[in-house]
């Protein structure tokens, strides 16, 4: 969220620059234009030149500019404002979107673990049925096992799940 709104801001910030550098392009532009309407103007004022009629026609096109420039400034301020929350809407939809994946994967990766211990402890009951049903009722091997130094000896792999679950009985 604060990493969405830091964007927000410098998206903000470079939208203004980029703003303010054109209005003073556009008042720059404005202000030799109306020097040059001045020039043109001022032999009017002094009594030569063209007539008052010139004169206001040429005031009507400066006012007219004007108003053209301050909605083009207008119209630029509100497609920026509109593409900076465009920008940042999307950026968090996608924020949303990894999210939701991690999360997911997450719990995908949780139930296999929990699928992978079920599956090992039905094996290890299993086996040591499958172990105890092999040995022979009386024998020395049973006793021994019994014991704990018979099946282990006979099932190496078998061992280390004895031994696991006799260090989790203590």
């Amino acid at each position: 969220r604060e990493e969405a709104l830091k964007l927000e801001g410098s998206m903000r910030d470079d939208a203004l620059r980029q703003e303010r550098s054109q209005r003073e392009e556009a008042l720059s532009q404005l202000a030799a234009d109306v020097n040059k309407i001045q020039e043109d103007v001022q032999p009017v004022i002094d009594g030569g030149g063209p007539g008052r009629e010139d004169l206001e026609a040429l005031q009507d096109a400066i006012n007219d500019e004007r108003r053209a420039r301050a909605d083009a400034d207008q119209r630029l301020r509100l497609d920026t404002k509109e593409a900076v929350e465009k920008e940042v809407t999307a950026r968090m939809q996608a924020v949303a979107r990894v999210r939701e994946e991690v999360l997911r994967e997450t719990r995908d990766r949780q139930d296999a673990v929990g699928q992978l211990e079920d599956v090992i402890a039905e094996l290890r009951t299993s086996l040591e049925t499958h172990t105890h049903e092999l040995l022979p009722q009386g024998s020395d091997e049973e006793r021994e096992t019994e014991e704990g130094s018979g099946a282990e000896d006979q099932y190496p792999e078998y061992a280390s799940s004895v031994e696991y679950e006799n260090s989790q009985r203590s």
